[in-house]
């Protein structure tokens, strides 16, 4: 028996896409409680479970659907370079080579490689504004060598699919590079994470998820027109009894059915009564949840907010206000102690440059931050003070002499 799957580009897109849609506006929703309703310390396990659905946080049901999204793109790149490649089309490099980017584009949204290089770049740079994040100074570079290996290629794509992939791509880049950039010079202003950082935060993966979907849909229109076929058998088995077949149907092909029993045809395709009663089910069942959480949480008495709290401030921004125009301030990757080893060599770089160098470990939450002259206008205890007058209670003080110690001997 003969197992043939069909698969319609345009209802597969539009599935994808409704999905992308709904993560973020579910993310809304979840930050918006979390960041200004909920109470941290007595809705905690609450606020870890309704985590789970935002676009913003990793090891989340977005994060991960984003990585199938990514990866699944990186399949149809493959399935359509080796159908080039056997029909000696030499094109076949380019889509292998597309292949191998939307592998790596589907690591880093699950493993989040980027920000190793951007956490490396705002240490030595230490950047602010719309370049926050950093890595975008690594990305526009690349982007732009992509582009000019791919320019010929493009050109000679059959013009529907060919804009499908611009329009693909200036969404996906739109989200990734301008729409983050907007949202670091938001997460600059803000001192750290909050709820308008966070909605920006949303629009740019919302972006992401929607060009890379669109891409997906063109891949299968583009198979679909070239009428690919891909069929798949266990090496040394019969190939009638074992065959596998997955075909995409063209958008002008029309149902047909066969009556052969030696075939089990297997579609995505749901009689119109039946989906439009899931479709109903589902979206009644996804906004009354959704109502009845917003409501709840409305409901629930909030506690009282002390004048502290609310004038809380992150400890960077305490650091920067309180620091001298002439003193440098670097925040260290984690916390500075002798097993932190790129703490230590961004110390002692600076401790090369200039004559003093204090570091200060915040305990909440857990960070560094280093703060060299060539002459400190404070010592230790008129830094302690500064930093409990400005609401920062919990800390250490690493003066000269003790940075000197944890520092030790690099070579």
């Amino acid at each position: 028996m003969r197992l043939e799957l069909g698969i319609q580009p345009r209802r597969i897109g539009l599935m994808l896409g409704g999905l992308s849609l709904y993560f973020a506006a579910q993310s809304l929703i979840v930050e918006y409680l979390i960041e200004n309703v909920l109470d941290a310390t007595r809705y905690r396990s609450l606020i870890l479970t309704i985590d789970l659905f935002s676009v913003n946080a990793e090891q989340t049901i977005p994060t991960w659907y984003a990585t199938l999204l990514l990866f699944g793109a990186a399949v149809l790149l493959a399935m359509i370079a080796v159908a080039q490649r056997q029909d000696d089309d030499r094109s076949w490099r380019h889509w292998a080579g597309l292949a191998v980017i939307f592998v790596y584009l589907s690591m880093d949204e699950g493993a989040v490689i980027h920000e190793i290089v951007a956490d490396g770049l705002q240490n030595t740079l230490n950047l602010t504004g719309y370049l926050t994040f950093g890595w975008q100074i690594v990305a526009v570079p690349l982007l732009i060598v992509f582009g000019l290996l791919y320019a010929r290629f493009l050109w000679r794509l059959p013009a529907r699919t060919r804009n499908l992939f611009i329009l693909a791509g200036l969404i996906y880049v739109g989200g990734a590079l301008i729409v983050e950039a907007i949202s670091a010079n938001q997460y600059d202003r803000d001192g750290g994470i909050t709820f308008p950082y966070l909605a920006i935060a949303t629009i740019e993966e919302m972006g992401e998820m929607l060009g890379a979907t669109l891409f997906i849909f063109a891949l299968l229109d583009y198979a679909a027109r070239m009428r690919y076929r891909y069929e798949f058998h266990i090496p040394g088995m019969p190939l009638p009894s074992s065959q596998a077949a997955v075909h995409i149907d063209p958008p002008e092909a029309a149902a047909k059915v066969d009556n052969r029993v030696d075939v089990l045809r297997a579609s995505l395709i749901v009689p119109p009564f039946v989906r439009r009663r899931l479709l109903v089910a589902l979206a009644t069942v996804l906004v009354g949840t959704n109502a009845a959480l917003v409501a709840w949480a409305f409901s629930t008495p909030r506690p009282a907010v002390t004048p502290n709290q609310s004038e809380a401030v992150p400890p960077e921004i305490i650091i920067n206000r309180i620091a001298p125009p002439d003193t440098v301030v670097t925040r260290l990757t984690g916390t500075f102690d002798r097993n932190n080893m790129a703490a230590r060599q961004v110390v002692n770089g600076l401790a090369q440059v200039y004559a003093e160098v204090m570091v200060v470990t915040i305990a909440s939450p857990p960070s560094s931050f280093v703060l060299a002259a060539n002459e400190l206008s404070f010592d230790r205890d008129s830094l302690t003070a500064l930093l409990r007058e400005n609401g920062v209670s919990q800390f250490i003080i690493f003066d000269s002499a003790a940075v000197k110690v944890i520092v030790g001997n690099l070579e």
